[in-house]
């Protein structure tokens, strides 16, 4: 009997920021880096909300959320 396949965590150890990963292909871009052995995942987005129940849903523990607008780089975040 084989052994199943399992996928290779080609980003293990790295830390990954994910800019307008509160929704859309960010979010599965988010999710897809966790899945693949992260360390950590930033989720940096204007939304709020919706940036923070992306980030717990992941794991508390290896995702957080920071409220970043990459729109225009004059304006401070805080």
């Amino acid at each position: 009997m084989t052994e199943p396949i399992l996928p290779r965590k080609k980003l293990h150890g790295k830390v990954a920021i994910v800019t307008g990963a509160a929704s859309g292909i960010g979010e599965v871009t988010a999710r897809h880096f966790a899945d693949h052995g992260a360390f950590a995942v930033v989720i940096a987005d204007v939304q709020d909300a919706k940036g923070r129940e992306v980030a717990a849903s992941i794991c508390s523990d290896r995702c957080t959320y920071i409220h970043c607008d990459v729109t225009d780089e004059s304006k401070p975040n805080p």
